[in-house]
């Protein structure tokens, strides 16, 4: 289950926060224009879908784990299985990104692949 971490208010006023993210295994640094502080509480559940703005190549890896590793900001290396090439979905643990990028045509849905993200946004 995927769970509210942390909240740091950007501007309350037009609902811009960055949330911290976990699933148990990894946290993910999001961005959300959305929640009010009425809505967006540290320890709720966290079920909205997550758009990743990629900011490299995505390559094919192997033999490494799904992971997040943050670089600074909203900068993430994300390392996750390719669940459905044709709508570009990622998982990394219990996380599923959308994400808009070319996927090297030989890569087949199951298999690792590798991106850096600018930002997550909610």
């Amino acid at each position: 289950m995927i769970k509210i971490n942390n909240i740091e208010w950007i501007d309350v006023d037009t609902k811009e926060a960055e949330l911290v993210l976990s699933d148990g295994e990894n946290k993910l640094l999001v961005f959300s224009d959305g929640y009010s502080e009425f809505d967006c509480q540290v320890g709720v559940e966290f079920k909205e879908e997550l758009y990743a703005m990629v900011s490299s190549d995505v390559i094919q890896v192997m033999n490494k784990p799904e992971s997040v590793l943050p670089l600074g900001g909203f900068r993430q290396v994300i390392t996750g299985t390719l669940i459905d090439k044709q709508n570009s979905l990622l998982k990394i643990g219990e996380y599923v990104l959308h994400f808009e990028s070319d996927i090297p045509n030989d890569v087949k849905e199951g298999e690792l692949l590798e991106f850096e993200v600018g930002r997550i946004d909610i």
